[in-house]
């Protein structure tokens, strides 16, 4: 399944995105296309699973990096 990852954007890119923002009152992420995600099995997602509660965060987890 494709999933996306932090985009890589020029400093003017950043600067429109900012703009906008500031704009709108929000914030946004450029996201872009490319990463597989893992295939895990149970016991893989037990563990996943068992960090995110400890830590209190949600992870997305690539075939590769």
């Amino acid at each position: 399944m494709a999933a996306y990852k932090i985009a890589h954007i020029s400093a003017e890119e950043v600067q429109k995105i900012q703009e906008l923002e500031k704009e709108l009152g929000v914030c946004a992420l450029a996201m872009a296309p490319g990463l597989e995600l893992a295939e895990l099995s149970e016991e893989d997602l037990k563990k996943i699973r068992k960090l995110e509660s400890e830590m209190g965060v949600n992870l997305v987890v690539y075939r590769e990096c």
